[in-house]
């Protein structure tokens, strides 16, 4: 061949590799569809990938992948997950671009499917399909001829058949022929409510979202913490709620966007109005870990919606709370609430927790300082609620307030315990904490201008995450533990993985938009485990102790709920519950015992059983002891404090003695410590005596009992005594 012919063929093969592709490409955007126009308009559930092969590689390399699979709820996924990131298929370059193409599915009711996805240029090459069809080799795939409805059909295992044919430049998966079809013939689409206007996406960066029925959302909240149940419960969704979730290397961002309307007021005042700026923000310091801010309306504005919200049966009554505090309001200080607390509040309120400090902090904006220096003025000069103003530290005078049990009452329920709180007036803000020291931290804080949009954990949070909020929870688990993640749905388990989190929520024009950033955190903490934490509010309220009884698989965890016990089995999370005969509201105690547990109730009623709660032999026993002080358990025995000063023991063998020992007549018997195998102390102590730390003196020995709070009394008596033979021996009583 001349050099004059081999350029013509080079020439000829060059305009071929140039202008084939452009050929195909022009030809893929004849008759193009989005992947949207086809699939129904009614569905429970829309889901709306931009790139699926991009979404693949970013969910393969998130850093805490390995952690969520860990998860019960999603173990069946890890097999799956771990083919394709060894098989190299997200990370294949012809792949990559092949796949980029948009992918939307619709779930429907009696879980029927259907997915689009847009082959994008690659979609002449759907047409060869059928020719590749005997040269695939893949395993249950077949292809089947029917005309023009000729398609593809996966037939697994377990009897489950998908449907696969092209479309356009689509190629349609479902798993109902009628949908497949309905495709085909062009009468997929419905017309159904929601309509196509409703497919599309408030959020502008994602890399996975949902469109959800206002039914389909109760399914999605379910298992989630009661308020948020019971708010979204009197919550009308006009249309489709949508949620975006955005994959970072070592961080996730969720959004909800959703219009709103309720029928209720108090709701409604706060949802018809927009999220305004939050200055407070800069009067939060950079050592904060965990903080409650709320700028959606007026103190009375934000009760009344609490009271709305309230769940019933919760053992929270808002409503009742609030007239009862006004009525003690107006009898003690002869103020009302009004008075004592909304006429000079603002409309931003937080409350939040310094590092390396117990005692929280609560902000109020002052919206009339003169107001509130009236208002407090006037407490002042009332008998029941007194200032004191001794206090300085740094120079600065810290004051401090007794206010009366109605008012912390009402706060408690706030989540807030400062029976005696300090106070300080900065910048327009009245800043209120139980201790001084971690008062006047956050005050020189933000005197020095080390605030909290300046910390390097807000900023990573909030960088996708800012601007004007009505409700805004930053949070770092190893202090607390947020609302919203104590439900025991999925999501929550899934979200509690992440240690550090920033949730925001922002209304305009009664739309809904709720923001939230978690990354995995550092440090250490609060880690909740697979499954935890147990939801057990539904029970009622537990009690303060919780005991570990056994071991390995048989461990238990022992509560007090009411007049029940629970058992719970932290391996499976199994409940067993046992019931204390009595009247409402007796002290039942619950005491670890070998291989089980005394079960006593204040009335003298008493259980020994085992892991399960299960009753031993001849248990239970009515003693008819009514109970002067908790009961404790020391080998086999059970020592039991009567109201008549004596000490009677149970054993193993459901027998009841009397223990025979010194009386005092000033007040019962008060067991305060084991402090060996062989001997038992106890204490005689006047009701009006106290002491910070009780030493006594046994032949020479001083030995700590421990430290207990009781009033100041001249004179107390102590017993030294083994079980079998009790010894009363002299005791010098030191106080400290």
């Amino acid at each position: 061949m001349s050099g004059k012919k081999k350029r013509k063929v080079f020439i000829i093969i060059l305009l071929l590799i140039i202008t084939l592709p452009l050929i195909i490409a022009g030809i893929s955007f004849i008759g193009k569809v989005a992947p949207d126009s086809i699939l129904p308009d009614s569905f429970e559930l829309y889901i709306s990938v931009p790139n699926p092969i991009r979404l693949l590689n970013l969910v393969l390399g998130h850093e805490h992948l390995a952690d969520v699979l860990e998860l019960a709820e999603l173990t069946p996924y890890t097999p799956i997950l771990n083919q394709l990131k060894n098989s190299g298929l997200a990370e294949n370059n012809f792949l990559r671009f092949a796949a980029r193409g948009k992918l939307d599915a619709v779930l429907l009711t009696d879980e029927r499917f259907i997915a689009a996805w847009d082959t994008g240029i690659l979609s002449p090459l759907l047409r060869l399909l059928p020719a590749l069809a005997g040269r695939l080799g893949i395993p249950g795939l077949y292809h089947v001829r029917a005309g023009q409805n000729s398609h593809f059909e996966y037939r697994a295992e377990d009897g489950t058949v998908l449907f696969i044919g092209p479309y356009r430049n689509l190629l349609v998966f479902t798993n109902n022929p009628a949908l497949y079809q309905s495709v085909i013939a062009g009468t997929s689409r419905d017309g159904g409510i929601i309509g196509a206007a409703a497919k599309s996406f408030s959020s502008r960066k994602y890399d996975i979202a949902f469109l959800l029925s206002p039914g389909a959302l109760g399914n999605i909240f379910a298992g989630a913490d009661p308020q948020i149940t019971s708010a979204i419960n009197l919550l009308q969704f006009p249309g489709p709620v949508e949620l975006s979730l955005q994959f970072l290397p070592n961080q996730l961002r969720l959004r909800l966007i959703s219009p709103l309307e309720t029928g209720n007021q108090a709701l409604q005042r706060i949802i018809e109005r927009n999220s305004p700026a939050q200055p407070l923000l800069a009067m939060i310091p950079d050592t904060t870990q965990y903080l409650t801010l709320l700028s959606a309306g007026s103190l009375r504005e934000l009760l009344d919606a609490a009271s709305a919200i309230s769940v019933r049966g919760s053992g929270t009554n808002w409503e009742g709370a609030i007239r009862r505090a006004d009525s003690s309001a107006r009898a003690t200080l002869g103020m009302s609430l009004e008075d004592l607390l909304f006429s000079w509040s603002g409309t931003q309120f937080a409350v939040y927790g310094l590092e390396g400090r117990a005692h929280p902090v609560i902000a109020v904006e002052i919206r009339d300082e003169n107001k509130r220096r009236e208002v407090f003025d006037r407490a002042f000069s009332s008998i029941f609620v007194r200032e004191n103003i001794q206090l300085v530290l740094d120079g600065n005078r810290i004051p401090r307030i007794e206010i009366p049990g109605f008012l912390n009452s009402l706060l408690s329920m706030m989540g807030a315990d400062i029976p005696s709180p300090f106070y300080v007036v900065q910048n327009n803000y009245l800043f209120i904490s139980e201790s001084a020291e971690t008062l006047i931290a956050a005050v020189n804080a933000v005197r020095r201008n080390q605030v909290l949009p300046r910390q390097e954990l807000w900023r990573t949070l909030s960088e996708d995450n800012s601007g004007p909020a009505s409700f805004s929870v930053f949070y770092s688990m190893d202090r607390s533990l947020p609302f919203f993640l104590r439900g025991s749905n999925t999501a929550a388990a899934v979200l509690r993985l992440y240690r550090q989190g920033l949730l925001r929520l922002y209304l305009e024009n009664s739309v809904l938009n709720i923001s939230l950033s978690v990354i995995p955190g550092a440090g250490r903490g609060l880690v909740p485990l697979a499954g935890f934490p147990l939801d057990l509010s539904a029970r009622g309220r537990t009690g303060n102790q919780l005991y570990l009884i056994s071991s390995g698989r048989d461990t238990r965890l022992l509560l007090t709920q009411g007049n029940n016990v629970l058992a719970v089995n932290p391996i499976d999370r199994n409940i067993r519950e046992l019931n204390v005969p009595g009247s409402p509201g007796l002290g039942i105690y619950a005491i670890p015992a070998e291989d089980g547990a005394w079960v006593v109730n204040s009335q003298g009623q008493v259980s020994l059983v085992n892991i399960d709660l299960e009753n031993l032999r001849g248990f239970p026993i009515n003693t008819g002891i009514r109970l002067s002080a908790p009961p404790i358990a020391w080998g086999e025995r059970l020592f039991l404090s009567a109201e008549d000063g004596s000490v009677y023991t149970v054993d193993d063998r459901a027998s009841v003695n009397r223990w025979e020992g010194p009386s005092s007549p000033h007040s019962a018997p008060l067991p305060l410590s084991l402090i060996s195998e062989t001997q038992l102390l106890r204490a005689f102590i006047p009701k009006a005596f106290s002491v910070k730390s009780l030493y006594w003196t046994i032949m020479g020995s001083p030995l700590e009992a421990g430290r207990q709070l009781f009033r100041e009394s001249p004179s107390a008596r102590l017993c030294f005594s083994a079980p079998s033979s009790p010894i009363e021996r002299n005791a010098s009583l030191r106080l400290l």
